[in-house]
């Protein structure tokens, strides 16, 4: 029979491997422990352990991102305390060991990995400009916004190289910067050397007996600004990365919302609203789709005065246009109530238009078109009153409704009543043609007068001379 001391020793051994593992593996996979804390290091350490214990770098890549996401938390909790520069520098070393794990995946599974480091960057980017240290210049905290920042550069402008990557995750804070190589006793080069820095020779800066001593872009690219582009005074980092000057963005996360003027003020057009550009722009876009929310805005004219075309509705744009923010094409007046329409339609009137009210005609289709117009004529006595200025040359110059029987009909078709009518020339004198007789009308055109002048006949009974009348037709 087996030694019940050594079970117990097996048993309590084992009981204690389990634990253990379980600790183990909850430290590695949930990080209970935030950065600071006595027991850090033993979370550290199983942290580690996991990590080379992953299988694959993927999904190396992706703990060691966790990582960062865990310190990036603890550097959150410590600004303003008196260990942020503490945790700062265990951030570095996290954002290293990430880096340099992103640069073991092959291409593909960089550029996929990129998106998710790249937010991370830009997130430890807006927290350490809120660390007391960064705003003291604090030699490190300045070093480490510089690496975010050429470390965002590289990602923005698309998956970095295995070189590059290399290079940022051996720069750390308590050393010079990498790729500084002493061209004279004393010198380091001022910014990190990767992109399209790490692929020039170093005679294309080192040309002269003054070297660059200078982190700032302008120091070597002033002259490179296009003359177009004066309207932004900042530095080319805030935009451009070491990647070339073809891949520039500018993060807009970094300004506040009434910056947008500082470099856009001269690219508004004419006739502009005066207002935030972010109030229908958003920032990073193009400019084009900005849209206005117009929700609870009551007077248009505030913004929309100098597009009212000549001769346009002087009342609030809202009266016709409600679809605010949609198409001016789409407006529609309520006519309901209005009892005058010159008040807005006085300019829209023909020459020689009827003076009186529009609705007088226009009262079917009043906002609609002013074509199909029709006016009642009934108890109308006179047309002339209306219609004088309708009549053609030569005209009789009787009333209309003498010859024209269709009130607000056409004018085609009068006919005139000649009963009783004793002289046509009192009328008809203007329409005798070149050397016709000289006599009344009623001599010849009796049968068919108000008709037709074609078709007359001359009653020769008694005449005694032919020459009277047909001299001038002699041949």
């Amino acid at each position: 029979m087996r030694n019940p001391l050594i079970l117990r020793l097996i048993f309590i051994l084992t009981l204690v491997l389990l634990a253990g593992g379980g600790l183990f593996y909850a430290l590695a996979s949930a990080g209970p422990i935030s950065t600071g804390s006595g027991l850090f290091a033993l979370q550290g350490l199983a942290e580690q352990s996991w990590l080379q214990m992953q299988p694959k770098p993927t999904s190396r890549a992706s703990y060691a991102m966790d990582l960062l996401d865990r310190r990036t938390r603890d550097l959150v909790n410590a600004v303003g305390q008196a260990n942020e520069m503490d945790i700062l520098v265990m951030v570095d070393q996290t954002l290293n060991q990430a880096v340099l794990e992103l640069s073991n995946l092959s291409l593909d599974e960089r550029t996929a990995a990129s998106s998710r480091i790249l937010s991370q960057i830009e997130r430890l980017m807006q927290i350490t400009g809120s660390l007391t240290a960064t705003q003291q210049l604090d030699p490190h905290a300045v070093a480490f916004t510089t690496k975010l920042t050429t470390l965002r550069g590289l990602l923005v402008a698309g998956a970095p190289s295995v070189a590059d990557l290399i290079t940022i995750s051996n720069w750390r804070l308590d050393i010079p910067l990498p790729g500084t190589e002493q061209v004279r006793a004393g010198f380091e080069h001022p910014f990190v050397l990767v992109g399209r820095h790490a692929e020039i020779s170093c005679l294309q800066c080192h040309n002269t007996s003054v070297a660059p001593d200078s982190s700032s872009c302008a120091t070597c690219h002033e002259n490179k600004r296009p003359q177009s582009h004066t309207y932004y005074e900042g530095d080319c980092s805030a935009c451009h990365t070491p990647a070339g000057w073809q891949q520039a963005e500018f993060n807009h996360a970094t300004i506040t919302a009434t910056q947008c003027v500082v470099c856009h003020a001269s690219i508004r057009p004419e006739n502009h609203w005066e207002g935030a550009c972010v109030t229908c722009h958003v920032a990073g876009t193009n400019w084009k789709s900005g849209y206005f929310d117009h929700t609870g805005t009551t007077s248009c004219t505030s913004c929309h005065a100098n597009l009212a075309p000549p001769n346009h509705y002087p009342g609030d744009c809202a009266t016709c246009h409600r679809d605010p923010g949609g198409s001016w094409k789409s407006a529609e007046f309520n006519h309901s109530g209005a009892t005058t329409c010159a008040s807005c339609h006085e300019s829209l009137a023909p020459p020689t238009h009827y003076p009186g009210e529009c609705a007088d005609c226009h009262a079917a289709n009043a906002g609609s078109t002013w074509k199909g117009a029709k006016f009642n004529h009934s108890g109308v006595s006179s047309c002339a009153s209306c219609h004088t200025g309708n009549s053609p040359a030569n005209h009789y110059p009787g009333d209309c409704a003498s010859c024209h029987v269709d009130p607000g009909g056409s004018w085609k078709g009068a006919k005139f009543n000649h009963t009783g009518i004793t002289s046509c020339v009192s009328c008809h004198e203007n329409r005798r043609p070149a050397n016709h007789y000289q006599g009344d009308c009623a001599t010849c055109h009796t049968a068919n007068a108000g008709s037709t002048w074609k078709g007359a006949r001359f009653n020769h009974a008694s005449v005694t001379s032919c020459a009277s009348c047909h001299a001038n037709r002699r041949p």
